[in-house]
């Protein structure tokens, strides 16, 4: 069965703003004022770049707001020309066609505890998350992972929702725990983790080996973000396995794998380049 056709909405480009190093946002509103459809924590809308040329990109603001959309766009030279094309050539007072809202990555409405991690720009839908949780009074922590500080966005809004930030190329900034942080799985907390796929079995491969349950743990892919630089061997910390070594070449998923442990499938993924 096909999906449906978009319904597209022409919005207006307000706003561009540049966020970090290779990351700007885009706000876009209705050109005569009226409200945009209301979207939940997580979700994403369809861009029209060009005929037959439309990405995904997440929402970045608080879904109390119905009369913009927000969206974090990375600049990257591994994507197929959505990221590029909204960088060099969209501007304020463009218009661009842009989908009803849609989520595959929603906050669990039965968790009394919810774990945020983002890693580079997947930090986007999580900070919608964050964002809906602090409005709520709802228990939440938030972890967030980038190369570096020019190249991480949001760093004052995700810090004033609490959020404790790892940088790759600080000593003195710390390094995320993956063992120490999913130790003590409880059925009533929620983990939800995006960023790069590499990032995303990591985490998901930590917390399986510590006996998260399936159902408590949700990803989205940023297929888009890639890891620069060459491959290097690693070791992934495993509760019931110890630590293993992983080749330059190989994945969190493909250590877990090969220990027999079986890692939650991702749902279908979205590219955001």
């Amino acid at each position: 069965m096909s999906e449906a056709p978009v319904a597209w909405r022409s919005l207006l480009v307000a706003s561009k703003t540049r966020e970090a190093e290779d990351i700007v946002t885009i706000e876009l509103i209705d050109s005569e004022g009226r409200q945009l459809a209301p979207f939940t924590a997580g979700a994403h809308v369809d861009i029209e770049l060009s005929p037959g040329l439309v990405r995904q990109y997440s929402l970045c603001n608080s879904p109390r707001e119905r009369r913009r959309y927000v969206i974090a766009v990375l600049r990257d030279p591994a994507s197929q020309g959505g990221g590029t094309r909204l960088h060099d050539a969209m501007k304020p007072g463009d218009y661009v066609n842009v989908g009803v809202p849609r989520s595959r990555f929603d906050l669990a409405d039965n968790a009394s505890r919810h774990l945020l991690l983002a890693g580079g720009i997947g930090v986007a839908p999580i900070l919608s998350m964050a964002e809906r949780l602090h409005h709520l009074g709802e228990l939440y922590e938030f972890h967030y992972v980038a190369r570096s500080r020019r190249r991480a966005a949001f760093l004052m809004r995700t810090a004033e929702l609490g959020a404790r930030h790892y940088f790759d190329d600080e000593e003195g900034a710390g390094c995320l725990d993956l063992a120490r942080l999913l130790s003590k799985p409880n059925p009533s907390t929620h983990l939800y983790v995006c960023g790069p796929t590499g990032f995303n079995d990591a985490v998901l491969a930590a917390a399986t080996g510590n006996g998260w349950l399936e159902q408590n743990m949700h990803r989205e892919d940023f297929a888009a973000c890639v890891t620069r630089g060459a491959a290097v061997p690693f070791d992934v910390d495993i509760a019931s396995a110890g630590v293993v070594a992983a080749p330059a070449a190989g994945s969190a998923l493909d250590v877990v794998t090969n220990v027999g442990i079986r890692s939650p499938p991702p749902p279908a993924g979205r590219a955001s380049s």
